[in-house]
């Protein structure tokens, strides 16, 4: 009979282990499930703000695509540039009755993303025309922007003179 206990003894004892050996292994079951279902979450959440990244990427390459047409094209040298802002500036003058009395280029200046423009300008007109002069720089279909601005009145001859600073802009 005490061999019959021994055998009970044994197997008790091996059954025990084996249920703790099985509930190990299903803790570490359960974990690693809960750890993949978090991966799992996590990819998910990424590739959604990886579309939505893309997606705000795609607007914004949209939009510089339709503002590039404002600015100066890449390829255009620096001379042909303020030339070209030369001639605008005087035509809105002869079309205000205008007189420029000193158009000068300034120094290009080179930044990583675009190059700045500036050029100096006098212009002698009647004050009713101001107005209508710089409405005439901001309309122009490139960036030209008001850097400086001074008005100064010519009492003797009832005009202004005012002296802009301008800036073109051209991207790399």
């Amino acid at each position: 009979m005490a061999k019959y206990y021994l055998y009970v003894l044994v197997s008790l004892f091996i059954l025990l282990n084996v249920v703790d050996y099985i509930q190990k292994e299903l803790k570490q079951t359960i974990k690693q499930h809960t750890l993949l279902e978090y991966k799992i979450a996590k990819q998910k959440l990424y590739s959604s703000h990886t579309q939505e990244v893309k997606n705000i990427l795609n607007e914004q390459k949209k939009i510089l695509e339709q503002n590039e047409k404002f600015f100066f094209k890449k390829d255009k040298k620096e001379t042909l540039i303020f030339s070209e802002i030369q001639k605008y500036l005087q035509s809105i003058s002869k079309s205000i009755d205008g007189e420029i009395t000193k158009l000068q280029s300034g120094s290009v200046i080179d930044f990583k993303e675009y190059k700045r423009y500036p050029i100096t300008l006098d212009v002698r007109l009647i004050p009713e025309d101001l107005n209508i002069f710089l409405k005439n720089i901001y309309s122009w279909n490139k960036y030209l922007y008001i850097d400086s601005i001074f008005i100064y009145t010519l009492q003797i001859e009832n005009r202004l003179r005012v002296k802009i600073t301008l800036v073109g802009y051209q991207l790399k």
